[in-house]
């Protein structure tokens, strides 16, 4: 049941924490992941109780969010309003990333203004730009990563180094398309042969097989949540940028799935509902763990989390956060777990249940929360990830209303 707090003096640019390492006691966020616990108050701190006893205190003062990524967690009345009057986020995350509860308060001045300008910006083609921006920084970040993983292999694993290049130079082309492609007949073929075989047309680039846009992004997704296939982009321009980001998909989990299976990870693609494979289960875990840190970041810069550009609008989903997610996957999530995966921990389901076990979910909060709070260059400083996804967010709300001329993405960048 991690709760973080203090983030490392520098941890950029290195290695993810061992299985091992313990979490700082106290800290900012609170994640209960264990069916059967109980949330409480007890005087200034929330109490976490599993059988009758107390394992987890967290003093009010010092707490931020509460994330709830487990079913049968039970919450007191007491919890729900001294976090709402605090301030503090308290989230529960459902079968995928989009699919999250969150109990908040009204926030800041600028609320109306934001959302306003963010309804505009679906018609008046800010809304198409800050897309294209995203799209583009997660290919390349996807880069990023992928010359990450191949720094130590040309000479050590020739062969795997040789897929990582070559997808490295596939997920590029997909990248320096995104800023110029259109919505004419003509685009939707350029994407359709970028592809390659098997995408041959609009609604195939539509439904972006390989990628990340796809709804089932959590292991305990039954066959009720409706997946990729049906939920048709927005408009024109949104289909053919996913079908650019399903292309880039595909060349970026192929190479993935080179090294996992060089570390003896069983891989044969990416899988999100009710996924029977473990680190697939992992990502989706640490996806949903993401996405409550960029629901608070959106919600706290004013912006409607349901309101999203490049993911339609569907009643109970927050769209604009499955949008906003794509620029920190791979730095947050991907990077954390692959790491893990080469020092040889294990990924364990619970045997005949298409769900993460105790322990493992357990490892894959504290190595996704460690990332959060590593530093990573931005504006010319160093910060914390969870802090830059804040100021991502911001920088949307600011981009929308006009106050800035143009959005800058955030990419990863680790040589």
């Amino acid at each position: 049941m991690p709760y973080r707090t203090d983030p490392p003096a520098d941890a950029a640019g290195t290695e993810p924490c061992d299985a091992e390492t313990p979490l700082s006691p106290g800290g900012d966020l609170l994640v209960i992941d264990t069916a059967g616990a109980v949330l409480g108050k007890h005087s200034e701190r929330l109490q976490v109780r599993i059988d009758r006893q107390v394992v987890r205190e967290a003093p009010l003062f010092r707490l931020r969010q509460v994330v709830i990524a487990s079913r049968g967690v039970q919450v007191s009345s007491d919890v729900i309003q001294v976090c709402a009057r605090r301030g503090i986020p308290l989230h529960v995350l459902g079968r995928w990333p989009g699919d999250m509860a969150t109990v908040s308060v009204p926030i800041g001045n600028q609320t109306v203004a934001t959302r306003r300008a963010q309804f505009r910006a679906a018609d008046n083609g800010l809304g198409d730009t800050w897309v294209r921006r995203v799209v583009e920084a997660k290919l390349r970040t996807q880069v990023a990563l992928l010359r990450y993983l191949g720094k130590n292999r040309r000479d050590a694993d020739p062969a795997t180094y040789g897929v990582l290049m070559a997808a490295v130079s596939d997920i590029e082309r997909y990248a320096d398309a995104v800023p110029v492609v259109g919505s004419t007949p003509e685009d939707v073929a350029l994407v359709a042969r970028l592809g390659g075989p098997g995408t041959t047309g609009f609604a195939e680039a539509a439904t972006v097989p390989g990628g990340d846009l796809a709804d089932g992004d959590d292991a305990e997704a039954g066959p009720d949540v409706q997946g990729a296939g049906d939920d048709v982009p927005p408009t024109p321009l949104m289909a053919v940028l996913r079908g650019l980001e399903g292309a880039g998909g595909r060349a970026y989990w192929a190479a993935v799935g080179t090294v996992l299976r060089s570390h003896g990870v069983p891989w044969t693609g990416r899988e999100y509902r009710g996924t029977g494979n473990a680190f697939n289960a992992a990502l989706n875990y640490g996806y949903g763990i993401l996405a409550s840190q960029v629901q608070t970041a959106v919600h706290l810069a004013g912006l409607d989390p349901g309101a999203g550009f490049l993911h339609a609008d569907r009643a109970g989903r927050s769209s604009l956060v499955l949008d906003a997610i794509e620029e920190f996957r791979q730095a947050v999530v991907d990077r954390p777990l692959i790491g893990l995966a080469s020092r040889r921990v294990a990924f364990r389901m619970i045997p005949g249940v298409a769900r993460l076990d105790d322990p493992t979910r357990r490892l894959v909060a504290e190595a996704v929360l460690e990332r959060l709070d590593g530093l990573e260059p931005y504006g010319g400083g160093r910060y914390a990830l969870r802090t830059i996804v804040g100021m991502q967010a911001s920088r949307l709300a600011t981009y929308l209303r006009g106050d800035a001329v143009a959005y800058e993405a955030w990419v990863g960048r680790w040589w």
